[in-house]
């Protein structure tokens, strides 16, 4: 009942390469524009999709440009031929990020810190916000640099693995990447996969482009607020973040959503959490344990789902499924009153 295009951006993610640095991103634009000038040639070609509904979705880093490209789809819907109905964002780097990703409280609350590096932690965190309370690129650098160093994983073991001594930044679960998904990297470079689904048999699958990092760094100290704001007042959100995400843990983009001043704020703020359960009983007599949370006003639901980290299809790929077809079928987010 749905046709899904996915989609490797920026250039230089993924099997999406140039062979030329100047191709890169270098700010938010960039992206939504490249993507925006895909779906037209797209339409050009399938023009059987022209003036269906479309959403734009994505997860982690992803889930700021879905957001960004539905920004530019509601104020321009003349430039692509689609009928804009909504964006998805997972476990998403929405909010800024030293307030995101300062997982600080809860790395010491699952144990993978001791006080001693809780303190180290933090205090990693303070300085960062120090040096970029006053616009200056050569602060901005050192925050950056600072940041790189603190979160995340590397040969050259950051902040984070030498006081954790884990290997992997995504959930108090597993200290290193699950072997099936290492083994997925390996399979989508066979050329066997690549040549089956049209990506070149020479292309290489890119997850960590430290160039394409280099060249988009200083998106990461953006503040988005006003393009999240204008979405949310104008179309359908549905934003899920993970109970157990170590690297953007859901409580701080929980207190994010909390604070946003959109049309329907304060009905959000004081609306109930409500259990989500998407199976049905096996028998009527035996209880069926929820799947998470959830939090709505107007056309935004946030939701938490239980038991996973920052790698949500890995985790949970069948609650992330349903998740997202309760939003397509409209039994989230979605106020009728405003459609």
């Amino acid at each position: 009942n749905m046709s899904v295009i996915y989609l490797d951006a920026p250039v230089g993610a993924g099997y999406s390469f140039t062979e030329n640095e100047a191709g890169y991103a270098t700010q938010m634009e960039n992206i939504t524009k490249d993507i925006k000038d895909f779906l037209k040639q797209f339409l050009d070609v399938f023009q059987e999709y022209k003036k269906r509904d479309f959403y734009a979705g994505g997860d982690s880093y992803a889930a700021r440009y879905s957001v960004a490209l539905a920004y530019d789809m509601l104020r321009s819907p003349a430039d692509v031929p689609v009928k804009f109905q909504g964006t998805i964002g997972g476990v998403g780097f929405v909010a800024p990020i030293l307030d995101l990703a300062d997982s600080s409280d809860f790395l010491l609350q699952t144990s993978m810190l001791n006080m001693q590096g809780y303190v180290q932690f933090k205090t990693y965190f303070e300085i960062m916000r120090s040096l970029t309370k006053t616009p200056d690129r050569q602060n901005y650098t050192m925050a950056l640099g600072i940041l790189f160093s603190t979160i995340f994983t590397s040969e050259k073991k950051t902040l984070f693995q030498n006081l954790t001594l884990y290997n992997s930044h995504a959930s108090p679960l597993y200290t290193e990447r699950p072997w099936p998904m290492l083994l997925s990297f390996v399979f989508a470079n066979n050329s066997t996969f690549k040549k089956s689904i049209h990506a070149g048999e020479n292309t290489l699958l890119q997850y960590d482009n430290k160039a394409l990092q280099t060249k988009l760094i200083f998106d990461w100290l953006v503040d988005i607020k006003e393009i999240v704001k204008y979405v949310l007042n104008n179309t359908r959100v549905l934003f899920y973040t993970g109970q157990l995400d170590a690297l953007f843990p859901s409580a701080n983009s929980q207190a994010y959503f909390d604070k946003l001043d959109w049309k329907h704020a304060a009905q959000y703020q004081a609306a109930e959490r409500d259990l989500w359960n998407p199976y049905e009983k096996v028998h009527p007599s035996l209880p069926v344990s929820a799947a998470g949370y959830t939090k709505s006003a107007g056309n935004f639901t946030s939701a938490v789902v239980l038991g996973m980290g920052h790698y949500a299809g890995f985790d949970k790929p069948a609650e992330i499924y349903h998740l997202i077809m309760h939003f397509l079928e409209k039994k989230i987010s979605f106020n009728s009153k405003e459609m």
